[in-house]
């Protein structure tokens, strides 16, 4: 199946999720003008603050649902996995398992590559969704595990920080998946979940432990399996991936 790259239109969507309208200034030219409206200078405030408030609440009108953002950002990761794929130069039929891309909120957001006035948001879900991501595409091959990480941006598609390991199946001593529940924290983190309980985000860890005595660790978010359109996956469908990864390292010792 093709998948056609995300245009223009289809970016500043994802950018209307993410924009930072700048309440708080708003605002505070709005109270200063009251304060001292009498005078013409109060007036302007006023009226500037009044205008912003205007676009903010515009802004808002036309932001995309989560559901809407999830499935652009999955056309983005189709590329992604694409690029990684080809990076570790290896045929399809030595490619054991559907590759799989890890996303979590890269260090480098808000403002990294370029843009401002972007924020993280946290969802109805209680993720926090960001403008830049970190991202590790995990290809499961014949005789090694190919790992391909690259900072995205989705306002953009431009990618940074790029790295590529191989790892053989016999340095790898174990696979696993853990799973915690943290409260949330950090900006654009302050919504609450449905239950009117306080915001909390679901924090994810693949760790590979190494016969060297190191370890791999890969913080995530949300999942993508290659084959999947539709959306981020849940993690908890990630387990077809991770037993495939576990049947090759059983094999390969």
């Amino acid at each position: 199946m093709v998948v056609p790259p995300l245009g223009s239109a289809e970016r500043n969507r994802i950018g209307l999720y993410f924009a930072d309208a700048r309440l708080p200034y708003a605002l505070t030219l709005l109270l200063l003008g009251l304060v001292v409206v009498e005078l013409t200078l109060g007036k302007l405030l006023v009226f500037l603050g009044l205008s912003w408030l205007t676009v903010a609440l515009a802004l808002a009108a036309q932001r995309p649902s989560e559901e809407e953002l999830d499935r652009l950002v999955a056309r983005d990761l189709y590329a992604v996995v694409e690029q990684a794929a080809r990076a570790l130069d290896r045929p399809d039929d030595e490619i054991q398992a559907p590759p799989l891309a890890l996303l979590s909120p890269s260090p480098l957001a808000p403002g990294a590559l370029g843009r401002r006035f972007l924020r993280s948001r946290t969802g109805r879900d209680g993720r926090v969704r960001s403008p830049v991501n970190r991202a590790v595409v995990l290809v499961p091959m014949e005789d090694q595990l190919g790992t391909w990480s690259c900072d995205l941006s989705s306002i953009t598609g431009q990618i940074a920080n790029l790295a590529i390991a191989e790892h053989h199946y016999r340095d790898i001593v174990s696979v696993r998946m853990e799973q915690d529940v943290a409260p949330a924290s950090g900006p654009g983190t302050g919504a609450a979940v449905a239950s009117g309980r306080a915001a909390r985000r679901a924090t994810q860890r693949l760790t590979l432990e190494l016969t060297s005595g190191g370890r791999v660790a890969v913080p995530f978010a949300a999942a993508w399996q290659q084959g999947d359109f539709g959306s981020a996956l849940a993690p908890t469908e990630l387990e077809r991936t991770l037993a495939a990864i576990r049947a090759l390292l059983r094999d390969k010792r």
